[in-house]
This record gives C-alpha cells, sequence and structure tokens, in this order.
C-alpha cells in the first residue's frame, strides 16, 4: 500500500516518521504529501497536518493575505 499511495518502501516510512514534525517538533503522526502529485513531503503532528490541509486548499492565498493583513497592523 505505501508503494501505490506514496511510492516508497516500508524501511523510507519508518525512518521518515522517526523524525518529529516538520513545522512545531511535536511527535509525527502523519506521512505529509502532496495530493495532487503523490510526492512525499515529510512528517507532521495531527494538528499541522490538519492545518496544512485547509492552508492548501482553494482559499489559500485568501488565508495568506487575511493573516499578512493582520500581522501587518499588529506591529
Amino acid at each position: 500500500r505505501l508503494w501505490s499511495k506514496y511510492r516508497i518502501y516500508v524501511q523510507e516510512y519508518d525512518e521518515i516518521m522517526k523524525q518529529p514534525c516538520e513545522i512545531c517538533g511535536a511527535e509525527s503522526k502523519h506521512m505529509d504529501h502532496d495530493h495532487k502529485t503523490g510526492k512525499v513531503r515529510g512528517a507532521l503532528c495531527a494538528k499541522c497536518n490538519l492545518s496544512v490541509g485547509f492552508f492548501e486548499g482553494e482559499n489559500a492565498d485568501k488565508i495568506k493575505e487575511y493573516l499578512d493583513r493582520w500581522d501587518k497592523d499588529g506591529e
């Protein structure tokens, strides 16, 4: 199943999942991958994986603009 979904072997999966979340450093629970290409990006915790999923959606640009606008206002 790993090969058909991610094009990686079990040993590669095990090594990736030993790493902490690449965003916050918490324990990794999910194999992050690009849903369009299937390419593995790394391991993420549940919270960061969910956040990335939302951010990749159709409103990603609007979300970034919104956050950037509030970041600038907070200076």
